[in-house]
């Protein structure tokens, strides 16, 4: 229900928005590129990714051969600057389930971002509201093929992306070669708090010259009763114009939770620019523990049993602006387990296709 009354409220807030546009006098260029409400310019934008995908191989023999159609993302964002210092923003988000037990579950919206921003002094901005949080923030930037694959600590559920809570963040250096993020959230994402503890995250990035990026990571959730998560992360990329570079290391204490409660995670990434149209990407993830909570990943459920390395190897071919389509390949290889049983491979053939606007 709620998430119905987010939806309607959104097609309310377009609808109103196209209504007051109406009312100003401004040409047709205008009135396609901005939309008002109550006399202040506001700014709408979206995008959408998604994939055919098949089967070709799975530990469940029930996901053997199935194939199909999915979108894993739908943004649909507003944005309006109230003064020089004041920004809020709205996004809604819309995914298919990724479960493949699921048979007839529609596509549902849910509010990803609702926060005000206040910019202060040069180079300092507050977020109040549900934001983005720092915890693969830059990494996913750097990587910048979210539409192909979450990063790292994001597919494993190691944390979330945003969280409803107070965040700071901006330039440590005058030169911007040093930046800070601050934040404090309820540690449930995007969803209602659940308990009396609170999330602390914080992240250091250096940009030593203008193709490097290095940053530490740290975070403490102060969970239900003795079951603390503290989560530490280091990462550092080579970004240049055609080939990008990055590595990542990270660990995670699980307080409490189970007796083996330590988790480890490498992974490293590379995409090359060939021309304007054409592109090679690839990465590698070692997760050298069992992830209890794999079966339940979407779109690619792990075995649960078996620390396992998985690869992405995809082409991007750009035929037009802001419009991409990516065949590529996943696998996840495993080691034996506890009982001396090796699962066999996870293997997905995909064709990922992704456009914003």
């Amino acid at each position: 229900m709620k998430k119905s009354k987010s939806f309607l409220l959104g097609l309310l807030l377009i609808f109103s928005f196209i209504a007051n546009a109406q009312d100003e006098k401004v040409n047709d260029k205008k009135l396609f590129n901005k939309i008002t409400l109550e006399g202040k310019w506001g700014k709408i934008s979206g995008l959408m990714f998604g994939d055919y995908y098949d089967v070709i191989d799975q530990n469940h023999e029930e996901y053997k051969e199935l194939n199909g159609f999915w979108f894993r993302r739908i943004y649909f964002t507003y944005e309006n600057k109230l003064s020089k210092t004041i920004t809020v923003r709205l996004r809604l988000e819309l995914a298919s389930s990724g479960d493949f037990n699921a048979e007839s579950e529609a596509i549902l919206p849910l509010v990803k971002d609702a926060y005000l921003k206040w910019r202060f002094k040069p180079n300092h901005e507050l977020l109040v509201g549900i934001s983005e949080s720092p915890t693969w923030r830059t990494v996913e930037k750097t990587w910048g093929h979210r539409f192909l694959e979450k990063t790292p600590l994001d597919l494993q559920k190691w944390g979330s992306s945003r969280d409803f809570g107070i965040g700071v963040r901006g330039n440590i250096t005058s030169n911007g070669k040093l930046k800070y993020y601050f934040m404090l959230g309820n540690g449930s994402g995007n969803k209602t708090e659940v308990n009396k503890g609170k999330k602390l995250l914080s992240s250091i990035t250096w940009f030593p010259i203008d193709k490097l990026i290095f940053e530490v990571y740290g975070d403490w959730n102060d969970n239900t009763g003795h079951t603390d998560w503290i989560t530490g992360q280091i990462f550092g990329a080579y970004k240049g114009p055609k080939f990008v570079l990055g590595m990542q290391y990270a660990i995670q204490d699980r307080l409490g939770e189970m007796q083996d409660n330590t988790f480890h995670i490498f992974s490293s990434f590379a995409t090359y620019k060939l021309n304007n149209k054409w592109g090679l990407v690839g990465r590698i993830d070692r997760n050298f523990d069992p992830n209890p909570k794999g079966e339940s990943i979407s779109y690619i459920p792990f075995n649960d049993t078996a620390s396992n390395i998985f690869y992405v190897f995809g082409v991007d071919f750009k035929p037009w602006k802001n419009v991409t389509f990516t065949p590529n390949i996943e696998v996840v290889s495993y080691d034996e387990n506890n009982v001396g049983i090796t699962p066999g491979n996870d293997v997905y053939g995909r064709i990922t296709f992704y456009w914003k606007f």
